[in-house]
Order: structure tokens, then sequence, then C-alpha cells
């Protein structure tokens, strides 16, 4: 990939350092420093007062003078949710504790820009800040901003990448350039950039022809056929990504990106498995003695978090569960694949197990009558069956993967 100046290379460093909104459940971006007026208010609806216990707006949240660097991220997710529950676009901090929005929030900026903001440590609130308020009768502003994309995609990982002879699809990086996706870097935003921008590479990839793509350096986005073949397990894993705060990415964050020479690579979803397998049925997991396994090497957990396994995937045994449980067989058997073993299997509910020698040792303790479909509804056709906590469905790899848009 092509090296670019220096001074491009350093910002994500420099706002490394930034208090993150990734512990906060709503999405929002920042918007800015607005000033307000005592009466006829930008933001006209009060929603919440954490600073005032006479308030009919208090929420029983007490401003932590004390502990503010922590404090003040939670006291904006908590307006966050209070306006995206009212179904409102912006809302704002104002007097330290005061949270403020309105069905006319568009006038959010009627007063114009404000110079009165504060971040972490009360410092004036600059570009590297992910959270401000505004001190009296100025309003920090923000902006919901639910992550919806037209095409599904999963993480499957973080990767080296030194070959660097995959197509350069999009960049954020190069205003003018032939592949610029439109918009640059928002540095400030990072944490509604990254799905925004993954979801343009999604898009671009399934444009294309491809299932699989990588993002990397902040801002680029690589597809082609060495992303088919799987070139980048041979490249080996690193821990070289972040995720959209700018944080280590966790083997559980949805978004990730790669930095200089390095890949979290997604695959596209579709209704049909790219790797293709069938049910060979209903095996008991154990020996007699609950010694020896069937299948000894766990994949992937789905059903607990604790699990060193689990990969931020968690098993709903509702309406939800068909297409949840389709997508789990799909990722178990890329796992599979992956490994180059041959069989795989669920067991309790929702946990994919496999290993070296699954092509003969599935069987070795004889067949059960334990399996399940959901919950607990009886498997009756051994069809996205899974096993109880002493029995497997077994599934088997058909060979080689089959790209489902059939142009790779």
């Amino acid at each position: 990939m092509k090296i670019l100046p220096i001074f491009l290379v350093i910002l994500p460093i420099y706002f490394e350092g930034s208090d993150a909104t990734c512990g906060c459940e709503y999405e929002y971006k920042k918007v800015g420093c607005y000033e307000d007026r005592d009466v006829d208010r930008a933001l006209p609806e009060m929603l919440a007062n954490e600073r005032d216990k006479h308030s009919i707006y208090y929420n029983g949240h007490d401003l932590n003078w004390f502990d503010w660097h922590n404090y003040m991220p939670q006291m904006v997710c908590r307006c966050a949710e209070q306006a995206m529950k009212k179904g409102y676009k912006y809302f704002g901090l104002q007097y330290w504790g005061e949270c403020w929005s309105g069905s006319s929030q568009a006038q959010y900026n009627k007063y114009g820009e404000g110079g009165s903001c504060y971040g972490p440590e009360y410092k004036m609130c600059d570009s590297r800040d992910s959270n401000c308020v505004g001190d009296h009768l100025h309003n920090f502003v923000y902006e919901i901003a639910t992550f919806t994309c037209d095409v599904h995609f999963e993480k499957i990982g973080c990767y080296k990448d030194y070959e660097q002879d995959n197509e350069h699809v999009l960049s954020a990086r190069v205003p003018g350039a032939s592949n610029y996706v439109g918009q640059p870097i928002d540095w400030w935003n990072y944490d509604v950039f990254l799905p925004m921008f993954a979801c343009e590479c999604a898009k671009k990839t399934v444009e294309n022809g491809y299932n699989t793509f990588g993002l990397q350096y902040y801002g680029e986005c690589w597809t082609g056929q060495k992303f088919e073949e799987k070139h980048y397990i041979a490249q080996g894993e690193t821990t070289n990504c972040i995720n959209q705060c700018y944080q280590s990415c966790t083997k559980w964050n949805r978004f990730c990106i790669g930095r200089n020479f390095v890949n979290t690579v997604y695959r596209i979803t579709h209704p049909d498995c790219e790797v293709k397998y069938v049910s060979l049925g209903c095996y008991k997991a154990v020996d007699d003695n609950n010694n020896n396994m069937a299948m000894p090497e766990l994949l992937i957990n789905e059903i607990s978090p604790a699990s060193d396994k689990f990969y931020g995937y968690m098993l709903e045994f509702d309406e939800s569960w068909e297409t949840m449980y389709s997508q789990l067989l799909c990722r178990c058997a890329r796992a599979t694949e992956d490994k180059g073993y041959a069989n795989f299997a669920i067991r309790n509910k929702g946990e994919c197990w496999s290993g070296p020698s699954s092509g003969q040792s599935y069987s070795l303790y004889g067949q059960s009558d334990n399996c399940i479909r959901n919950e607990t509804d009886p498997c009756v056709d051994n069809i996205k069956c899974a096993g109880d906590e002493n029995s497997i469905n077994v599934y088997k790899l058909l060979g080689n993967t089959i790209h489902v848009l059939g142009k790779k």
C-alpha cells in the first residue's frame, strides 16, 4: 500500500488518549458547542437534571465532581438514551449536568457557536475529546447516529498484510483519489465513522463480486481474490488492530480496523453459508465416565460470555433463534475449515466443537436421542439441531468452499 505523509500517520496516536464512547450502547456523534438563551431555548425540552435534586427532572444520579473523567461519559450516555427514547435527533449537555433536547432540535445552532464547553479534567473542550458538556447557557450538542447497513457482514479477525496485491477499492485518506469514499476520516467521531466506512466497504465488496474484505490504515478498504482464497491466514494473526475508540481490538468488538500493513478481515454473510456442510446426526458427547470427549476442541461459544471462545454473538432462544443458529453453524463451519478439520459439532445448545481427528472421533461413544432444536424442541430431522450437555449434533464439511456470489 502507498505510504502517506507522516502527518497523516500521527493523527490516530494523537487521539488515542481521548475518553471513549465505546462503553455506551447508544450511538451518537459530537456536533459542537453552541450558545443558548434563558427564553426560547435552542433545545427546548429538559430531559434530565443531575445537579439539582429539587428539579422535577432529577433522575437519581448526582453529579460526581470528584470523578469527572469517568462520570461525564456516563452522563452523556444517559442523555443519549433519553433522547433516543423520545425519538429526538439531537441532544445537548448544559450547565455541567443538564440534558436538553426537543422536537425543534434543528434549531440547536440558532444562537451561534459557543466558547464555553468543557471536557475531561474540566479543560476547555477540544478536538481530542470524545465527550464534552456546556457551561451556563451553553449546549454541547450531539447527534443520535444509529448504525444501519444494507449489507450484512461479520468480523473474522486481525491479520498481517505484507503481500499488498489486493484491490484497494475505497479510501478515506486521499480526497480526490479515484477510489475516494466521499468524505475524509472523521477523527473526532471515529466511533461513528468506522462503522459507516465498514458498511461502505462491504457494499463495494459485493459490487465487485467478492465476499471478503479488509479494513486497514484507519481508512482503507481492500478486497480481491487473495482475500477469497484466505491468503490472510498464511500471513498470520496479529494484535495490531484497533476498535472505533482507538483501543486495542478485542475478539468481541464488532468493528475494528488494522493499522499500517494490517487488516481487520470481514466476511459478507449470506442466507446460504459459503462453507457447505451436511448433518450426520446426534451422538454422545463423552464416554460413560465423562472423562473423554468425542470432539475435544472448543472453537466457538455463543451461550457464555465468560468463555474465552465468546466473540460477541449471543444465541437467543426466541423468535430470532432460527436465523441466529444458521449463522452459528456457518461460523462454526468456517472455523473448522480454517483449522483443516473434517467435522464439527454443536454441544450444549450453542457451543461449536471439533478436533484434528473429528472425522473419526465423533461416533466413538455411539448415537444419542438427546439432540434438540431451539431450547427444548425435539430434533426430528437432524437439520439445524444441537446437542444438549451430554450430546453433540455432528456436521461434515463438503469439500472446498463455494463462493456464494459466483464470480470467484
